[in-house]
């Protein structure tokens, strides 16, 4: 080697690296734009969704739907970020359906994966099955308890859903009481402080549906005390109806008729 030879072989092997990075910078900007644009996309296609089920274009709703799932066949969120849409929009049979496809197409899903589709398959046949004993509204929501039995949410969710049908009553309360026994003070943790007003109205209407009007009404007017501003129109509408049943039947007609 002449000393001539050795910048020239440095200088190679900087123009190499930097080549290498530039690339890596090139693939990374193009990854960057291909995400961004595969973002908004998705955005767009979700307020489209929206707008069609708010002027109730069930058609163009679905048409929508099934972009997104053909894009994602085998991702049990976006059957159940579906089906999850359609119970906002109170499209109970339509929730059912991409609930049970992705229950379908995604046997591979996490436990936690599939807990979210039975969960929005046990609401949305709440809705489609509005006839009592609303059986395969429960019997999904107890498949969601399966996968997670220490999750106050399904707790919450089956307890009330048997309580609702005036079915198994006290396995109800059991299951309300272990909810309601993971909530810590108020302030200090907002999941609790979230998860608590609906906690106590379901527990305020198994109650009444176990003939303890008092206490009933004792545990609605709780829920209501912790209930946030903002709450959406149909737990409102669900709870002031829970109350109002309450009072009629603890005798407070007054209360019952301002309710």
């Amino acid at each position: 080697m002449t000393p001539s030879e050795t910048p020239l072989r440095g200088s190679s092997r900087n123009q190499l690296v930097m080549s290498l990075l530039m690339c890596c910078f090139l693939a990374y900007f193009v990854w960057f734009l291909r995400t961004h644009v595969q973002i908004l996309q998705a955005q767009s296609r979700v307020q489209a969704e929206i707008a069609a089920l708010s002027s109730k274009d069930i058609k163009g709703a679905r048409a929508l739907f099934e972009k997104s799932v053909s894009a994602n066949r085998a991702n049990p969120s976006v059957y159940s970020n579906i089906s999850e849409l359609c119970l906002a929009f109170d499209q109970g049979t339509l929730a059912v359906e991409y609930a049970q496809r992705g229950l379908d197409a995604c046997k591979g899903a996490t436990k936690e994966q599939q807990g979210e589709l039975w969960s929005a398959l046990s609401q949305g046949e709440v809705l489609a099955e509005p006839a009592r004993p609303q059986t395969k509204a429960i019997a999904a929501a107890r498949q969601a308890l399966s996968l997670d039995p220490e999750n106050p949410q399904r707790q919450n969710m089956t307890g009330y859903l048997l309580a609702d049908n005036d079915q198994s009553l006290d396995e109800a309360e059991r299951l309300l009481r272990k909810a309601l026994s993971t909530l810590k003070p108020i302030g200090e943790d907002p999941a609790s402080d979230s998860l608590r007003p609906m906690l106590e109205d379901s527990y305020g209407w198994l109650l009444y549906k176990k003939g303890d009007y008092p206490g009933a009404v004792a545990a609605l007017l709780e829920a209501g005390r912790t209930m946030p501003a903002g709450v959406p129109g149909f737990a409102a509408k669900y709870y002031y109806y829970h109350l109002g049943a309450a009072y009629r039947r603890d005798g407070k007609l007054d209360e019952a008729r301002r309710t």
